[in-house]
């Protein structure tokens, strides 16, 4: 993991993640998780080493890391359906160990955990509205957090012909 502060701007941050396969399904990898301000001037960035297992589908499954004496564990179970971004070259392997809820299909539920110096869990629940092709139309995710309660999103999607 390198990183550094950018001289001309004291608001933005370059650094660069490594991913290492050690098999076809098991990731691990730094995740930018925050700076602090260096007194002498610039940033130092802080990163999380994150252990991530993915589904013979090819979807997030798991991953484990540890912040600030916290360790945090996440699983996720996945439809077989279609994922409206499952045809468009490269999104989803470039953005789903950041957007843990993305994955060539479709997230039925997501369970969190975190133990340590906090301690609680979160869930996401999925539930869809498929078209023929066995793409969503509608989308109702509900989220649950031991800390900040509950909450639904709905996504609507339409499909060009």
């Amino acid at each position: 993991m390198t990183s550094k502060a950018d001289p001309t701007s004291s608001q933005m941050i370059v650094y660069t993640v490594n991913y290492q396969y050690l098999t076809s399904t098991q990731v691990n990898f730094n995740r930018y998780a925050g700076a602090t301000v260096n007194p002498s001037g610039g940033y130092t960035a802080v990163f999380d080493d994150v252990e991530a297992s993915l589904s013979s589908n090819g979807n997030l499954a798991s991953t484990k890391y540890t912040n600030n004496g916290t360790t945090y564990y996440l699983n996720n179970t996945f439809d077989n359906d279609n994922n409206p971004m499952r045809n468009v070259k490269g999104y989803v392997k470039i953005n789903m160990f950041h957007d843990t809820e993305l994955g060539h299909n479709n997230l039925i539920s997501q369970n969190r955990n975190y133990i340590g110096s906090l301690t609680g869990s979160s869930s996401i629940k999925g539930e869809y509205t498929l078209n023929s092709a066995k793409y969503p139309t509608k989308v109702i995710m509900k989220y649950t957090s031991s800390s900040f309660g509950s909450n639904n999103h709905t996504y609507n999607y339409e499909y060009n012909k």
